[in-house]
């Protein structure tokens, strides 16, 4: 099955789907939205085929209306989970096997440790303080 996002603009009596991948074996696992406008969605593989190695996100701009693929990193190990944004440029991906930095708005990505398994990434804002916490296997507090 193909990962999969819906919305919904009556309080859930009806919704619309907003984006699919071609892939099989996905699915959206987490959801951060920096702003009302734009937000990212992780999409895990659980594709068994180990040449199948690139993973991607998906990003909005517009509030969810619409969504369009970037890709994360070429690694079938690094299986997504948590997602979180301090705005709209500079976010973090946890995987199974580490974590993501990107500071461009998802267009490029750099390896950081975020433990494994990093499934929760929480950012809280302090008066102009940002901070944010990374749960997996550990935790990890990012400061900004």
């Amino acid at each position: 099955m193909p990962a999969l996002i819906l919305s919904t603009m009556d309080g859930g009596k009806t919704w619309k789907k907003t984006f699919q991948s071609t892939r099989p074996f996905e699915t959206t696992w987490k959801a951060s939205f920096p702003t009302r406008k734009v937000g990212y969605i992780t999409i895990q593989s659980y594709n068994p085929d180990p040449n199948v190695k690139q993973q991607h996100i998906a990003k909005t701009t517009d509030g969810g209306m619409t969504w369009s693929e970037l890709n994360l990193v070429e690694d079938a190990q690094a299986r997504e989970f948590g997602i979180g944004f301090l705005d709209e440029q500079h976010g973090f991906v946890g995987t199974m096997s580490s974590g993501f930095e990107t500071k461009d708005g998802g267009q490029t990505w750099s390896k950081i440790d975020l433990g494994r398994a990093c499934n929760k990434i929480r950012i809280y804002q302090d008066g102009k303080q940002k901070y944010g916490y990374a749960i997996g296997v550990n935790v990890f507090k990012m400061t900004e």
